[in-house]
């Protein structure tokens, strides 16, 4: 059997009229000449706080085994306004076209990020996170096992 799966994102301006919309749009009662299962869920409290942070991001060397091994690294932003979001799916919303263009935007630096030469060029990253203040990664080196 083959299975479709598909994440619907409602946004709107509060939990009852997401919840109206999930339940006249994609009310159970419809027909549609073949069976189907609707699930939806709520994935956060009302007190959840969700932020996006902008990072600078490069490679560093993680060491010579197995021919040599690189890991991400990155710094907070300093000139960047973190973003306050009550909804995480707006945040996730908002980052993920942030990021998109962040990536368009890579193509215009004189080398690619994953280029032994992208430290000559400047590369950003976004994230949600549930912490107002953003902080260095990784916050361990990692390690070769």
């Amino acid at each position: 059997m083959i299975k479709a799966i598909y994440t619907v994102w409602v946004v709107c301006e509060n939990q009852e009229q997401a919840d109206q919309v999930m339940g006249e749009r994609l009310g159970p009662e419809e027909d549609y000449g073949f069976e189907y299962q609707l699930d939806y869920e709520h994935s956060q409290t009302d007190d959840q706080t969700f932020y996006i942070h902008m990072h600078e991001v490069w490679q560093e060397k993680g060491g010579p085994e197995e021919g040599g091994w690189w890991y991400d690294a990155g710094k907070p932003v300093e000139s960047w306004h973190v973003l306050k979001f009550d909804d995480e799916n707006t945040a996730t919303l908002i980052c993920r076209t942030l990021n998109e263009q962040e990536h368009k935007r890579r193509e215009t630096e004189p080398h690619p990020y994953h280029s032994v030469l992208s430290g000559q060029s400047t590369f950003y990253q976004y994230s949600v996170e549930e912490y107002p203040t953003p902080r260095p990664f990784p916050s361990d080196r990692p390690h070769y096992e």
